[in-house]
C-alpha cells in the first residue's frame, strides 16, 4: 500500500485546479499564475504534469467525472451555493453550481467571458447527466451561452459512452426576425438559434441519427404584423398567423395543435421530454433586455430593410410592460416577479404574451413536476449576469426549473432579492 505524503496530495491537487482553470476558464500564462496564487513557473510545471496525466488533450478537460466532482469545493463559489440553496430548500432547486464572475479588469485581458465560463461549467454538469444514460428527449433552446456549452460538450463528445436508446434533441424556441444588418453587428447569430443547437448536441452526444427537427418558424409574432389592426381584427389576424404555423410539419411535432384552455395534445414531444435546457431573459438599467428587443435600426442608419416587422412590441408597449412589473422573458414569455402565466385579461403581459410562438412556461413546469425526486433530467437555466435574478427568482418561485448553473454576479444579486443575508 502506497501512502502518500502532504505535499504529495496537495500537488495532485493543485494540478487538478490548473487543469480546470486551463481548460474550462481559458486562463493562461501569468493570468492562471495569478489567479491560483502560484508562480508562473509552477503554474507551466502544473500544466505539463496535467497533459502527461491525460487531464488536459488539445484544451479540452478529460478529468474523470468523481475526481471532478471532488473539486467542486475549490472551482466554484461554495459559499453562495451553500448560503442560497439552502434558502431556496432544495425540494425547489434540486442543484446549484455558480461559477467565479470575471473582473471587470479579467475581462479586457483575453480570459473567457461569463457566458463562456457558466457554458463550460453547464457542459461539464450535462457530460456528468448524460453520462447516467437516462434522457430520451431533450429540448434546447437558443443564445449565446448554450452555444457555448455546446462547444464544449462537443470538444468532450468522445467521453460520452453509448445511450442504450439514442435520445432526441429538438429545439423548442423558434427564429429571431433579423434584418441584414442585424446579422452583419451578430454575424454569429445563426449558430445561436434552437435548431442549430439541437442538431450540433444530438450529434456529439450520439443522439437518435434518424431524427432531426428543424424549427422554422418565428419565435413570435411581430407588432408589425399587427400594426393597423384594431380590437377583433388584432386577435384575428393573431389566430391566423398561429394556424398557420400550427399547419408547419416540425412545429405540429414539438408542439402540437391548439387545445382548449391552453393544454397540449399528448403526442407532442414538448409534453414527453425529460430533459430542457434554456437560458433567460432580465432587465438591464430597469430595462428589458435580451434578443427579443431587437429594434429596426440598431445602428441608428436609415439603411434598414423596409419590410422588417420589427420586435415583438413597440416603444410604448415595451415602456407598458415594465410598468406592469415585467422582469424578464422565459423562452419568450414575459414574466414578473411573482407571475410567469395567467395574467390579467386587461393586462399588457397578456396581451403580448399572446404573440408568443413555442413553448410556454407551463411546460417547463410538466417536465420540472415530473423529474422532481430524481437524480437527472428536468429543466436546466444556464444564465449569467445580475440583471437576470429577479427573473431567476420568478422561474424558481413558480417551480419551472430544477437545476440552475449561473456567474457569482447573478447569483449574489439573487441572493438580495431574496433577502439572504
Amino acid at each position: 500500500m502506497i501512502i502518500k505524503s502532504k505535499l504529495s496530495i496537495e500537488r495532485e491537487l493543485e494540478v487538478l485546479l490548473v487543469a480546470y482553470d486551463y481548460c474550462v476558464l481559458g486562463l493562461r500564462g501569468e493570468r492562471l499564475a495569478q489567479h491560483r496564487h502560484i508562480s508562473s513557473a509552477t503554474a507551466a510545471r502544473r500544466i505539463q504534469q496535467a497533459k502527461q496525466a491525460g487531464y488536459i488533450r488539445e484544451a479540452v478537460l478529460n478529468i474523470p467525472p468523481d475526481e471532478l466532482q471532488s473539486l467542486y469545493p475549490y472551482l466554484y463559489r461554495a459559499d453562495l451555493m451553500e448560503t442560497v440553496h439552502n434558502y431556496i430548500g432544495r425540494e425547489h432547486l434540486r442543484n446549484l453550481i455558480v461559477v467565479p464572475s470575471v473582473s471587470l479588469e479579467d475581462s479586457n485581458q483575453h480570459t473567457l467571458t461569463n457566458k463562456e465560463r457558466v457554458g463550460r461549467a453547464a457542459a461539464v454538469r450535462l457530460l456528468n447527466l448524460f453520462d447516467k444514460n437516462t434522457s430520451q428527449a431533450i429540448g434546447i433552446s437558443a443564445g449565446r451561452t448554450l452555444a457555448a456549452m455546446v462547444d464544449e460538450i462537443q470538444q468532450n463528445s468522445e467521453t460520452i459512452g453509448e445511450f442504450n436508446s439514442p435520445p432526441k434533441c429538438f429545439p423548442i424556441f423558434g427564429d429571431l426576425l433579423l434584418t441584414p444588418l442585424h446579422h452583419r453587428l451578430y454575424p454569429l447569430a445563426a449558430k445561436y438559434a434552437s435548431s442549430t443547437l439541437a442538431a450540433e448536441l444530438a450529434i456529439a452526444i450520439g443522439g437518435a441519427v434518424d431524427f432531426h427537427l428543424n424549427l422554422s418558424i418565428p419565435a413570435y409574432i411581430p407588432q408589425g404584423f399587427i400594426a393597423d389592426a384594431n380590437g377583433d381584427e388584432v386577435n384575428q389576424k393573431i389566430q391566423t398567423a398561429r394556424s398557420f404555423v400550427e399547419a408547419i410539419p416540425a412545429y405540429r411535432m414539438i408542439f402540437g395543435k391548439s387545445q382548449p384552455n391552453h393544454e397540449r395534445e399528448t403526442e407532442a414531444l414538448i409534453t414527453q421530454v425529460d430533459t430542457i435546457i434554456t437560458g433567460i431573459g432580465g432587465l438591464e438599467n430597469g430595462h428589458i433586455m435580451g434578443w427579443l428587443s431587437m429594434v429596426k435600426d440598431p445602428v441608428s442608419t436609415p439603411h434598414v430593410d423596409p419590410i422588417y416587422a420589427g420586435p415583438i412590441y413597440t416603444d410604448e408597449e415595451r415602456s407598458q410592460l415594465e410598468s406592469e412589473g415585467v422582469v424578464g422573458h422565459l423562452c419568450g414569455t414575459f414574466i414578473t416577479a411573482d407571475q410567469v402565466d395567467r395574467f390579467p385579461e386587461d393586462s399588457l403581459v397578456k396581451t403580448v404574451n399572446q404573440r408568443v410562438l413555442g413553448t410556454r412556461p407551463s411546460d417547463l413546469q410538466r417536465c420540472a413536476t415530473r423529474t422532481r425526486g430524481k437524480s437527472s433530467g428536468g429543466v436546466i437555466l444556464v444564465a449569467d449576469g445580475a440583471g437576470k435574478a429577479r427573473a431567476v427568482a420568478s422561474a424558481i418561485s413558480n417551480r419551472c426549473i430544477t437545476e440552475l448553473i449561473c456567474d457569482s454576479e447573478l447569483a449574489e444579486e439573487l441572493a438580495k432579492v431574496k433577502g439572504i443575508r
